[in-house]
């Protein structure tokens, strides 16, 4: 399993776009703006029952989990490694896992917006502090799309196959721009 994370997080490194996504500001907005796509694919499915609503959380997922993939790899941190300290409840719902995982990406946002205004006055505890908090933020929306997954009879394997499969597509077509297919 350790592989197949580790070989996703190089993948999400050959598939930016541009320089600009490398930077911790755009990476936490992105987290942000995919967990909110998946919070409103969640809610799609359990407020009108539309199956392939189910594809469409399964593809958020994979947005967010590229997020998460490229946010670890800015902090040095394998996929693998966080993916091993997630502690998966088997008895999550889909909207707790899916505002869970919003809830955890604001709370990065909030984390790098302070490292960015703040970070000249930070001692060397208020950066340890930081980065242990981005960390567990991970490995709490790795757990999420886990559970996600799982409710929907797949596994983070499918979402990160399922998340390579679109990539590879809008690499193929030349649509790729970081924002959705064009």
């Amino acid at each position: 399993m350790g592989n197949y994370l580790n070989d996703y997080q190089a993948y999400t490194g050959e598939t930016l776009v541009n320089e600009k996504v490398i930077g911790a500001g755009f990476l936490a907005l992105g987290l942000c703006e995919e967990s909110g796509e998946l919070v409103a694919a969640v809610n799609d499915l359990c407020l009108h029952r539309v199956g392939a609503e189910s594809h469409r959380i399964i593809t958020e997922a994979g947005d967010v989990l590229w997020n998460v993939a490229r946010i670890l790899d800015s902090h040095d941190t394998p996929l693998a490694d966080a993916y091993r300290r997630v502690q998966y409840t088997g008895n999550a719902t889909l909207p707790a896992a899916a505002h869970t995982a919003l809830y955890e990406a604001c709370s990065v946002a909030g984390r790098v917006k302070k490292f960015m205004r703040d970070y000249d006055e930070w001692t060397e505890t208020d950066r340890v502090e930081h980065e242990r908090g981005v960390l567990d933020s991970m490995v709490v929306i790795i757990g999420a799309i886990e559970a996600l997954a799982r409710a929907l009879g797949s596994s983070i394997l499918g979402v990160m196959q399922t998340n390579r499969a679109k990539i590879n597509r809008r690499v193929s077509s030349g649509t790729i721009q970081g924002s959705g297919d064009r």
